[in-house]
Order: C-alpha cells, then sequence, then structure tokens
C-alpha cells in the first residue's frame, strides 16, 4: 500500500514521508482511478493532490507490472 501525507505545516501531499494526516491507497490500476476519479485521496486527506502525484503512481505501477512480467519471462 502506499501512505500519502498531507504534511504538517505545509499542507503540501507527499508519497511515503513526514508526518500528518495520512491516507493509504492499494497499488492496483482500480484502486487508483477509482481514487482519482472520485477524488477520495482530496478528501481524506483535506487537501488537492497535484497531478504530479497522481502521474508518479501510476509511473510506479506500471514499473512495477514490468517488472513482474520480466520476472516470469
Amino acid at each position: 500500500m502506499w501512505r500519502l501525507v498531507r504534511q504538517y505545516g505545509t499542507h503540501q501531499v507527499l508519497l511515503n514521508q513526514g508526518m500528518g494526516r495520512s491516507a493509504y491507497l492499494c497499488r492496483r490500476l482500480d484502486c487508483l482511478q477509482a481514487a482519482r476519479r472520485r477524488q477520495q485521496l482530496s478528501k481524506a486527506l483535506k487537501a488537492s493532490v497535484p497531478d504530479s502525484l497522481w502521474q508518479l503512481l501510476e509511473q510506479e505501477l506500471a514499473e512495477g507490472r514490468q517488472e513482474t512480467s520480466d520476472a516470469k519471462g
């Protein structure tokens, strides 16, 4: 699972770092798409999640799937 944190003081949303209000998201594409579409992380963190963070999460998923398929082949 990913841990997203709205950092105390700055209200900046970060991945797996800092202290403050946190929300967790499973590492599956359908979870990521649903959370983005329904703005679940923004609601849970009470802060907007930047597009750059969504892109980072999508990239991590793509790299993880590629590593998995490489290991099978």
